[in-house]
């Protein structure tokens, strides 16, 4: 397609937009891409062969390894299907050309689809897959041409799972702490109450105490009266 016009990007959006990727994304699944991964390959794969669409004059590259992964499916799966596809949006056959491509135009080629999906680009991609969530990565871009970033998401998805493992060792932790300290509660009011039922008794032997003393008194009190009744009578006889 040469110079694509409103009419023609109009139509090719429609076409994308429309078109049932859906065997494309199985074949991907069934060589081993992950069902969520495949999800924001196919995003990212109606984003690029829009792209191409747009800016026929220009090198364009997908926006990761799985996104090209999942063109190279789009090709392979139904090459008839394929090329219909093409005619219909580019009106010529869009070529597979990555391993053909010299490592500097490829370079600067990577550099400019960076830019030119400034809207759909890694770092927007990034973050559906939770590249950035959990990375101190500056820059997905960077790392992107290194290792995919779809590769470096499924990374942090690692991390955070083991957070999450850690999160639940460190509940067990905090709930044996607490069953321990509902144990040491109970303990502490075993004691109490030990200490409680011993006040009680203390106090019982206390007023048994109390009484004897009291009990002692009126004994000593009632010696004391016979002894002066005794006198007393002594006193009459006498006399």
């Amino acid at each position: 397609m040469r110079g694509a016009t409103t009419t023609d990007i109009t139509r090719a959006r429609d076409i994308i937009a429309g078109f049932d990727f859906g065997y494309v994304v199985d074949r991907a699944v069934a060589a081993g891409m992950t069902r969520a991964t495949s999800e924001i390959a196919l995003h990212q794969l109606k984003a690029f062969l829009l792209a191409c669409a747009e800016h026929p004059d220009r090198d364009i590259v997908p926006q990761s390894a799985a996104c090209d992964d999942l063109w190279h499916e789009f090709i392979v799966a139904d090459t008839r299907a394929y090329f219909r596809f093409c005619e219909a949006v580019y009106g010529e056959y869009l070529h597979h050309n990555g391993v053909a491509v010299a490592a500097d135009r490829m370079a600067a080629a990577r550099a400019d689809s960076a830019r030119l999906f400034a809207t759909a680009d890694c770092l927007r991609e990034a973050k559906v897959a939770d590249c950035l969530r959990e990375a101190e990565v500056a820059d997905c871009l960077r790392e992107a041409e290194a290792a995919d970033c779809l590769r470096e998401a499924k990374a942090a998805d690692c991390l955070r799972e083991a957070k999450a493992a850690d999160c639940l060792r460190e509940a067990k932790a905090a709930d044996c702490l607490r069953e321990a300290k509902v144990a040491d509660c109970l303990r502490e009011a075993e004691v109490a109450d030990c200490l409680r039922e011993a006040k009680a008794a203390d106090c019982l032997r206390e007023a048994k105490a109390a009484d004897c003393l009291r009990e002692a008194k009126a004994a000593d009190c009632l010696r004391e009266a016979k002894s002066a009744d005794c006198l007393r009578e002594a006193r009459s006889q006498d006399a």
